[in-house]
């Protein structure tokens, strides 16, 4: 039989899950000291491959992994996965501060926020810790997506 389709919408959203080993420069910048890495290395690895801030990071030094995407209408949501080694741990949309840690883990904590359509500017930091070259000074982001809200 036949079946007929109309008004049919499709608006895409970003998804990273990192394990093609890459980040896609389109939508990723870093700032700060060093660039971040992918790999298996997080401590919590249920899925494969993580992005990570970079090794080595002296106290007072600081890794910015960052995305602007356009939400489109009525809205969306980010989620993503994290897990904290040594240091601290911050999130940002549009600079304000969404998520804060300094507490390390061993399994991966979700964070999720509804966003408004528009233009956004997404902010993962890590700022190592007070001693340097304590081992797993890193903060592991993975599965990150932006969706936006099915209507």
């Amino acid at each position: 039989g036949l079946v007929w389709l109309d008004a049919i919408k499709y608006t895409p959203g970003l998804s990273y899950n990192f394990d093609l080993g890459v980040f896609d420069m389109n939508y990723v910048r870093f700032s700060g000291v060093g660039t971040w890495a992918i790999d298996d290395s997080q401590p919590a690895n249920d899925d494969g491959l993580a992005a990570h801030s970079p090794k080595f990071l002296l106290p007072g030094e600081q890794s910015v992994m960052s995305i602007t995407y356009d939400v489109p209408q009525p809205g969306g949501k980010i989620t993503f996965g994290f897990v904290l080694g040594m240091g601290t741990f911050s999130f940002y949309i549009d600079g304000e501060k969404f998520k804060d840690s300094n507490t390390p883990s061993t399994k991966a904590t979700t964070f999720s926020y509804s966003l408004t359509p528009g233009e956004h500017k997404f902010d993962w930091k890590y700022d190592a810790p007070s001693i340097p070259n304590l081992p797993l000074s890193m903060v592991w982001v993975d599965n990150i997506q932006i969706m936006p809200l099915l209507i």
